[in-house]
């Protein structure tokens, strides 16, 4: 097995070991940009019309997610994902690459509650910001059993998913030998200026991005 480019820091290290995980558990390869919208049916899962999603998440409380992953649920044993078609594509892409994220790695599950005011209930859904790092989702099920969230296992979901969708050599390509700025880097990979920026930072290239565009 080829040795794997990495990056130099622990924590970007960390993030593109486990992005290169979820991507061999999708059998895709390790440097590979991944597609969440193509690698769907492999989990399995599918996207739900979010109009199903009661009027409060559409309108009251449009601004305090991103995307809902439910769980296995027929026959068939799909998983349900539902994004906030309030946001841009960029955003969509990246929320439902981290609900695959949460899939693959099996992380744990929250309720989602909408109160009779229309406000989501607290401490259920976890808080939207327009920036990285995490746009926010929530996981609900069908049964009684749903556990506590993690803003912990949220931001590590948001990671990795960054990192598949924008993967280590790419990155490092785009900013160390072509001097490319953010604009031009989320334009190529479908994603918005301020989840590379994210990236960059993470992964320990803010010093050399600054170097070319201070």
């Amino acid at each position: 097995m080829p040795s794997l480019f990495l990056p130099f820091s622990a924590n970007g290290k960390a993030t593109e070991l486990a992005a290169i995980e979820v991507k061999r558990r999708l059998g895709i390869g390790a440097t590979a940009v991944v597609d969440p919208f193509a690698v769907l049916p492999t989990i399995p899962a599918r996207l739900i019309d979010a109009s199903m999603l009661t009027s409060a998440m559409l309108s009251t409380c449009a601004a305090e997610w991103s995307g809902i992953g439910f769980g296995r649920i027929g026959a068939a044993g799909e998983e349900l994902i539902a994004l906030n078609p309030t946001h841009t594509e960029a955003r969509q892409r990246v929320t439902l690459m981290e609900e695959i994220v949460h899939i693959v790695l099996d992380h744990p599950k929250t309720t989602l509650t909408v109160r009779t005011d229309g406000a989501l209930a607290a401490n259920l859904i976890s808080v939207t910001s327009a920036q990285p790092p995490s746009p926010t989702r929530a996981r609900s099920t069908s049964t009684s059993s749903a556990r506590t969230y993690s803003a912990t296992v949220e931001d590590d979901a948001f990671n990795i998913g960054a990192a598949c969708v924008l993967p280590w050599p790419e990155l490092y390509n785009a900013v160390h030998r072509r001097h490319e700025d953010t604009v031009t880097i989320a334009q190529r990979f479908m994603v918005s200026a301020e989840l590379v920026a994210f990236r960059i930072n993470r992964a320990g290239l803010a010093r050399v991005y600054k170097k070319h565009h201070p």
